[in-house]
């Protein structure tokens, strides 16, 4: 077990509409080393919801299903991910955002 260090923790609370994760930018000083989080761990906290990561916003009936309550473990592009509520409304996921070492 190598524990990975958190860097931030973020709901995401309108998904009426496709919604992402808000990655502070790096500093200029600071653009060429890679600051962002290389892994995160998602939870639809009210309902169920829908995500893309290929480009294409999320709807109410396209896209990969998050069930309401469940753990979704993300390593990909998190920049590109985005998140739609299934069921009409809106849904908030939350997401804790880690540094790989």
């Amino acid at each position: 077990y190598i524990p990975l260090p958190p860097i931030g923790v973020q709901s995401i609370t309108d998904t009426t509409a496709a919604a992402g994760v808000v990655i502070a930018a790096a500093s200029a000083a600071s653009a060429t080393v890679n600051i962002g989080p290389d892994f995160a761990i998602f939870i639809a906290e009210s309902a169920s919801c829908r995500w893309r990561d290929d480009g294409t916003d999320p709807t109410g009936t396209v896209g990969m299903q998050l069930p309401f309550g469940q753990y979704f473990y993300y390593d990909g592009n998190i920049s590109k991910i985005k998140f739609a509520t299934a069921t009409g409304g809106s849904v908030q996921v939350n997401c804790a955002l880690y540094k790989a070492n």
